[in-house]
């Protein structure tokens, strides 16, 4: 008996050996390896910025301010000239300075004209559901463009994100139904010509996350700023007017692309999530919080939001932030007042594309006080309230290894003690003292 007890008494030392390493790197987490910028540019920068839009041609027209985007476009763009300008060995140039209406194609031509290094096209977005919200940047599909492109978006979703506090909505190539071709014009049109050129689609100003920040002709002015910051970083440029010197930033922050691909990350699928499937392990009837796991499969794009209705589909929560690097998460939703909620959860991928889940039912009736239920109250929370999730990582994406080897190491270690057991038994059967 002995033996065994010895045994079980280092199972559960190694158990608890396990579960503090895993808190040691969730704690700990590895960092994304850092790389030197790809694209070399010579001895002069030369850069040229496009304000988009312009004349008759007024982008969007849904700020609550009133200003057309094509008016805040140059607003932007105005301000990111000038401070690029204050960096050493730049040369800037705008496709528009004025209200006036540009083909895609001239605007291209003339960034080539002026052996630009690169065209950076400025945008305000909107959508037509308008719930979407955060900052993006698209670039171009082909070799070694996309590469650039991918290394600049990421140093500029990360400025305005930091800066503002806009989610983001990633960087990434869009491409007509063959699959092969650029959808954005002034992206297809610039490649033609060697030219590397992204859009740089700051936020969203018909939702109400994103339209406090683009209000006044100063917070666009901001925006510019940030965009020269994001350019001076991805080229380590320095200004001695001021002392500004991000020439070591290349080495230490950029995304590591290869000069053989194109990022693969940067491509969509043209598909939704695979699957999303939702359960639950803890409800609270009095106070309506159902904690709900979200399980997905996403094999191509990352996961952006999700929403969830409480009349089985019918309506729908606003867009939520999705909460983990992972494909599964943990949220707690309210029942608002509903007896007999069916929840149902949609799991959005970085290019808007969703999937529906089961749906939820429940064993017990939820308190209600003194509310009426029915789709009217649903409808009224969904519309006032959207939770902010308290997400819990299933797996996190730089502890996957780790875990499955430690689910491997538990499994041997049950075997054994499972055999020692059987051993013990029948040794016990014989009478024989173990």
């Amino acid at each position: 008996m002995s033996k065994l007890k010895n045994f079980l008494k280092n199972y559960y030392k190694y158990l608890v050996y396990f579960c503090v390493l895993s808190i040691i790197l969730n704690l700990n987490p590895i960092t994304a390896k850092a790389a030197s910028r790809l694209q070399d540019y010579g001895d002069e920068l030369v850069i040229v910025i496009d304000p988009g839009h312009g004349g008759e041609n007024e982008g969007t027209k849904e700020n609550p301010n009133g200003m057309l985007e094509k008016e805040m476009t140059l607003i932007t763009a105005t301000a990111m000239r000038d401070e690029l300008s204050k960096y050493d060995g730049v040369t800037v140039y705008m496709t528009r300075e004025d209200d006036r209406e540009l083909t895609l194609k001239e605007r291209a031509e003339f960034a080539d004209s002026v052996d630009a290094d690169f065209m950076f096209s400025i945008h305000y977005n909107a959508s037509e559901s308008h719930r979407l919200y955060g900052t993006e940047v698209w670039i171009q599909s082909d070799n070694m463009y996309n590469q650039y492109g991918y290394q600049f978006g990421q140093v500029e979703v990360n400025e305005l994100s930091n800066k503002f506090g806009l989610y983001s909505r990633g960087v990434k190539t869009k491409q007509k139904d063959d699959g092969v071709t650029d959808y954005y014009g002034i992206l297809r049109q610039s490649a033609k010509l060697e030219v590397p050129a992204v859009i740089i689609e700051h936020c969203h100003v018909d939702n109400e996350n994103d339209n406090g920040l683009c209000q006044s002709e100063d917070q666009l002015k901001a925006f510019g700023i940030a965009d020269a910051t994001a350019v001076a970083k991805y080229y380590g440029l320095s200004s001695s007017a001021d002392g500004t010197d991000y020439s070591a930033y290349d080495n230490k922050n950029l995304a590591e692309v290869s000069e053989k691909s194109r990022a693969a990350s940067t491509f969509n699928s043209f598909t939704a999530p695979e699957m999303c499937r939702i359960t639950s392990d803890r409800v609270d009837y009095e106070t309506g919080d159902i904690k709900i796991n979200i399980m997905t499969t996403e094999a191509n794009d990352d996961l952006l939001y999700y929403d969830y209705s409480l009349d089985g589909g019918q309506t729908y929560s606003a867009l939520n932030k999705w909460p983990t690097d992972s494909n599964c998460c943990v949220v707690t939703v309210n029942s608002g007042g509903i007896s007999d909620p069916q929840v149902v959860v949609r799991a959005f991928n970085k290019y808007d594309l969703w999937t529906q889940s089961n749906v939820l039912t429940f064993e017990n009736s939820f308190y209600t006080g003194d509310l009426d239920t029915g789709t009217e109250i649903a409808a009224s929370y969904l519309e006032d309230n959207y939770v902010e999730s308290n997400a819990q990582t299933f797996v996190s994406g730089y502890s996957k290894a780790f875990i499955v080897i430690m689910a491997i190491m538990l499994v041997i270690i049950s075997i054994i003690l499972a055999r020692n057991i059987i051993i013990y038994k029948l040794l016990a059967i014989k009478d024989t003292d173990w």
